[in-house]
C-alpha cells in the first residue's frame, strides 16, 4: 500500500516525531489537543491515498500521499520548535546584523524601497500556503512521480536540518531588532515566544505558533526546492521561478529575515537537493 519511494520521507518524519514527543514529554510542555486536530487530515489524507492505490488510482493516490506528506511534515517537526525554543541560546541578532553589514545590506533601505510593492510581495511570500500541492499534483500529472518523492524527501530533510540548526542561532528578526514592527506581526512575534518559553512558559496555546525560525530561512529553502522540483514541466517553470524570486524577494519582509537567513536557506536547499538524489539513487541501484 505504501509507495517505496515514499518510505524515506516516512522514516524521517517518525524519527523527528519521535524526538518530537521525547523532549515535549521530558520538558512537560502541555499542547492542547485542539491545536492538533487540524493537523491530523494530513495522515488521514495518506491513508486514504494508500487506500486508492490498492484498487489500482495510482496517478491520483501518488498526488494525494505526496501533498499529505508534504504539509504532514509539520506533525514531526512543528512541534519540536517548542522544547528547542526553551533550550535555545541567546538571540543571534548582534551576529547576523553584522553579517548583513558586511554582504552590504540595509534591511530598513531595502524594506523602504519595496513598500509600494507589498501587496503583490504579501501575495507571493503566502503562496508557499498552496506551491508545494500545485508541485506535487503536477509532477504526478506528468508522469514524474520518483521525482515527486525526491521533492518530497528533500523538502522534509530542509526542515529537519532548519529545525535543528534554530536553536543555536535563534533571533528576534530585523524588524523588531531595528526597532521597526514587522509587516506581518499581529500578536506575538516569534522572538517574544521564544523568550515566553525561555523563561518556563510550558503550555502551548495558539498564540505561540509563529514562524520561529530565524536562520536559516525555510520559506527561501523551499523556493530552490520548488523551482528544482517542477523544472522539467516546461508549462510551469517560468511561472514558478517567476513567483519564487518574488517570494525572496518578499521574504526578509514579509518573513522578518536577514539577508543571511535566506543566504543559510540556500545552502539548506541545496544540501537537501544533494542528499535527496544521492539517497534515491542508491535505491535505485539496490532494487536494480
Amino acid at each position: 500500500m505504501i509507495e517505496p519511494d515514499a518510505v524515506p520521507t516516512y522514516v524521517l518524519c517518525a524519527v523527528g516525531l519521535g524526538i518530537t514527543v521525547t523532549l515535549t514529554m521530558a520538558m512537560h510542555f502541555i499542547v492542547a489537543p485542539a491545536l492538533l486536530l487540524p493537523l491530523w487530515i494530513w495522515p488521514f489524507v495518506a491513508v486514504s491515498a494508500m487506500l486508492l492505490r490498492r484498487v489500482g488510482h495510482s496517478k491520483i493516490a501518488g498526488g494525494l500521499e505526496g501533498t499529505a506528506m508534504i504539509y504532514g511534515q509539520g506533525l514531526g517537526f512543528l512541534f519540536l520548535l517548542f522544547p528547542l525554543s526553551a533550550l535555545s541560546l541567546h538571540f543571534a541578532d548582534p551576529s547576523l546584523s553584522r553579517i548583513d553589514r558586511a554582504l552590504g545590506f540595509d534591511w530598513a533601505a531595502y524594506t523602504e524601497a519595496l513598500k509600494p510593492a507589498n501587496p503583490q510581495l504579501r501575495l507571493a511570500y503566502r503562496s508557499l500556503e498552496w506551491q508545494p500541492a500545485l508541485a506535487t499534483v503536477a509532477l504526478c500529472c506528468s508522469g514524474m512521480e520518483s521525482r515527486m518523492w525526491k521533492f518530497v524527501f528533500a523538502s522534509a530533510v530542509a526542515l529537519a536540518i532548519a529545525v535543528a540548526i534554530f536553536p543555536f542561532a535563534p533571533a528576534v528578526g530585523p524588524g523588531v531588532y531595528y526597532g521597526f514592527v514587522p509587516l506581518h506581526q499581529t500578536s506575538l512575534g516569534f522572538g517574544e515566544v521564544i523568550q515566553i518559553l525561555k523563561d518556563g512558559q510550558r503550555l502551548v496555546s495558539k498564540d505561540y505558533f509563529v514562524g520561529f525560525i530565524s536562520f536559516p530561512s525555510y520559506h527561501a529553502a523551499c523556493a530552490v526546492l520548488l523551482v528544482w522540483a517542477v523544472w522539467p514541466i516546461r508549462w510551469l517553470r517560468w511561472l514558478m521561478l517567476t513567483l519564487n524570486l518574488v517570494m525572496l524577494a518578499a521574504t526578509p519582509i514579509f518573513g522578518n529575515h536577514y539577508l543571511v537567513d535566506i543566504i543559510g536557506g540556500f545552502v539548506i536547499a541545496v544540501v537537501s537537493i544533494m542528499i535527496s538524489q544521492r539517497l534515491f539513487g542508491t535505491l535505485r541501484n539496490a532494487r536494480a
